[in-house]
C-alpha cells in the first residue's frame, strides 16, 4: 500500500510539475531563524508560504516564480542565505492542487488500520489519528500543506526516539 500510494504520489506531482498551461512555480531554500522569515514574507506580502519547517535555522518557501524571485531577493538583502531548489513546482502550496484530487481519491481506495506503532505526519507533528477517515483527510490534504518536520522530530524525541533516518526520494 505504501509503495502504490507513493508511486501515486510522485506521478501526480510530475504530472502536476509538467503542466505548461499555469506557473508551477518553484521553491527557495533559506537558512534563517523561522520566525524571523516567517515575518519577512507575512510583512511584505511576497506570496510564498513557509512551506517547510525543517530547522529552527532553515526553511523552504513555495510559490510562484515571480514570488520566489522577489523572496530571494528580499531574504538576500536582509542577510539570509539562499539556495534555489531544483524542483518542477511548488511543492505543499496550493499551486499544486491539480494533484491533490485525485491523491485523495486513490486514498479513500486504501483501508487504513491503526498501528502497534505510533506513525508520525510530517503535516501535524503529531502521531496519526485512530479514525481512519481522520487519518484519509490528513494524508488527502498533505500535498497542499506545509511540513512541520521540527514538530515532528521534537514529538518523536519525547516518546524516546533517539535515532533518526529520513527516507526519501
Amino acid at each position: 500500500t505504501l509503495l502504490h500510494l507513493s508511486i501515486t504520489r510522485g506521478r501526480l506531482m510530475a504530472a502536476a510539475g509538467r503542466d505548461n498551461d499555469q506557473n508551477n512555480g518553484g521553491m527557495l531554500a533559506v537558512i534563517a531563524p523561522l520566525d524571523e522569515l516567517e515575518d519577512l514574507i507575512k510583512e511584505n506580502k511576497t506570496g510564498v508560504v513557509l512551506a517547510n519547517r525543517n530547522s529552527p535555522n532553515q526553511g523552504v518557501l513555495s510559490g510562484s516564480t515571480d514570488a520566489i524571485n522577489r523572496a530571494e531577493k528580499l531574504c538576500k538583502k536582509n542577510g539570509f542565505r539562499t539556495v534555489m531548489l531544483p524542483v518542477s513546482a511548488a511543492f505543499h502550496s496550493s499551486l499544486v492542487k491539480e494533484a491533490q484530487k485525485p491523491f485523495s481519491r486513490e486514498i479513500e481506495k486504501i483501508d487504513f488500520f491503526p498501528s502497534q506503532i505510533p506513525v508520525f505526519s510530517n503535516t501535524t507533528g503529531a502521531p496519526y489519528p485512530a479514525d481512519s477517515e481522520k487519518v484519509k483527510e490528513l494524508l488527502g490534504k498533505h500535498l497542499l500543506s506545509p511540513v512541520d518536520f521540527i514538530s515532528e522530530i521534537n514529538n518523536l524525541f519525547k516518546v524516546g526516539a533517539r535515532t533518526f533516518v529520513e527516507v526519501g526520494p
